[in-house]
């Protein structure tokens, strides 16, 4: 527990740092990242592929993100780093295939408004719509390389290098959301979702691999993440 308290306390202490950044630059858009979203598809003659869940487009990054880390090439293009290798060498020993548990993680606009005001700024209602939306993105985009920064540098420099992302329309998406995908022979996973216009959907993977994080139940992950103002549902397990 006294592990548990420590963790919150620092990630905590994260979060205020990337919403303090807020009141010194713009945040970027999220779709930013690999230009325009796809505009939803018009009218065609051909029936339509089922929609995929958000689940299955994220274990498709999951998947994706398991390749890389897997792949003793891809890891030696980007790195000599001796840790990062183990790291990501430890990776390649988990069976991804199927998760154990998939939590939804969204920050409702309370508990953003809890953040702000121990950073010393104002509510979310004193900013412009659009400043709004960038903010709520930032902080829910922040939580992956949090998690992982508790790890070290050497976790969150290996992590990124096994980073994936696509785009894709699901006119169902209403807010950001974070897919926690865990697994009983794998290190868990991130994946978030940013709605965007006409059912455009912008999702960014991300391997957690913080070594500790992984060992929480979902009683301590639900207090860990609700001190930080976030709620946590089961999506399946």
């Amino acid at each position: 527990m006294k592990k548990l308290h420590k963790l919150t306390a620092l990630l905590l202490a994260l979060a205020l740092v990337a919403l303090a950044g807020c009141q010194q630059k713009r945040a970027p858009d999220p779709s930013s990242v690999l230009g325009d979203l796809p505009a939803a598809p018009g009218n065609s003659q051909a029936p339509a592929a089922p929609e995929k869940s958000l689940m299955q487009q994220g274990q498709e990054l999951v998947a994706e993100m398991a390749e890389m880390a897997g792949s003793s090439q891809y890891v030696h293009f980007y790195t000599d780093d001796q840790g990062m290798r183990d790291l990501l060498a430890a990776v390649q020993e988990g069976d991804f295939s199927s998760p154990q548990a998939v939590y939804a993680i969204r920050f409702p606009e309370e508990g953003i408004n809890s953040l702000l005001e121990l950073a010393g700024m104002d509510s979310l209602d004193s900013f412009p719509q659009e400043l709004q939306r960038n903010i709520i993105a930032r902080a829910v985009s922040s939580m992956p390389t949090q998690l992982n920064a508790m790890g070290g540098a050497d976790a969150l420099a290996a992590a990124s290098i096994c980073t994936a992302s696509k785009s894709f329309v699901n006119g169902q998406v209403a807010e950001n959301v974070i897919y926690l995908y865990t697994y009983r022979d794998a290190v868990p996973a991130t994946v978030t979702f940013f709605p965007g216009e006409g059912g455009a959907v912008y999702a960014s993977g991300m391997l957690i691999l913080h070594d500790s994080f992984g060992a929480y139940s979902l009683e301590e992950l639900v207090e860990l993440l609700g001190r930080m103002g976030a709620e946590v549902e089961t999506v399946a397990e």
